[in-house]
């Protein structure tokens, strides 16, 4: 039996760090492909599979992608064959997602036999996650650290407390940020794809929804950022 693991949480809740314990764990990290142009640091494959818009357009078209979202005129999505790809080397692969993907990979594979689905969520207190959130600025940040710093701080407040009543999750996690936290995630994930349980630990109670914040609101918060720099 295959696992396909599915990291869902709010900004600044430990998922990246959370991905790189997986990463030494052996689980294969599944990679979003996007027609947006490539940033400096990163790297095609690692980052991003970085392709044109025509070509993902055209895979969404023919139903080879697991989920896609248009983001600032940017195509995202997940390709099926390179999952499939991933599960030809290893049988435990993870993704971090949305809530909006995590409906999309669960309903996907929900008849498939061959791999189990296991859904993490990995929650934050507000005034912790607006500390980390602020934290990635730097000390000398760009317009563009700016900008990205506010985009996440406006999605913290307005639609994130909300992603826990999007989500079926078999894990659920108040905060990733040490060891014994990353040690019961990976004891309940282990129990889970052992077939010891299936439950949903939390429950969705409303449809997931993406969502995006204004230019007003963004310009809002960056005038925030820099009056208490």
């Amino acid at each position: 039996m295959k696992t396909l693991l599915l990291v869902a949480g709010v900004g600044g809740s430990g998922k990246s760090t959370f991905a790189l314990v997986l990463d030494r764990f052996g689980f294969k990290r599944a990679v979003t492909s996007t027609s947006r142009p490539m940033r400096p640091g990163e790297k095609d494959g690692r980052d991003y599979h970085f392709v044109e818009k025509s070509a993902l357009m055209a895979k969404s078209t023919r139903g080879e992608l697991v989920e896609s979202a248009e983001v600032r005129g940017h195509l995202y999505g997940m390709d099926v064959q390179s999952l499939t790809a991933l599960f030809a080397q290893s049988d435990t692969v993870y993704a971090i997602v949305d809530p909006q993907g995590v409906r999309s990979y669960q309903w996907r594979y929900s008849n498939d036999a061959n791999i189990r689905v296991v859904t993490v969520f990995i929650d934050c207190p507000s005034v912790l996650q607006e500390e980390r959130l602020k934290s990635r600025l730097g000390s000398n940040p760009t317009d563009e650290r700016y900008e990205e710093v506010a985009r996440s701080l406006v999605n913290a407040r307005e639609v994130e407390p909300m992603w826990a009543r999007m989500v079926n999750a078999n894990v659920y996690c108040t905060i990733c940020d040490d060891i014994r936290a990353f040690h019961h995630m990976l004891f309940d994930i282990h129990s889970v794809m052992c077939g010891r349980s299936d439950d949903f630990v939390n429950v969705a109670t409303i449809e997931p929804v993406r969502w995006s914040p204004t230019a007003e609101m963004i310009t809002a918060v960056i005038r925030e950022l820099k009056a208490e720099q």
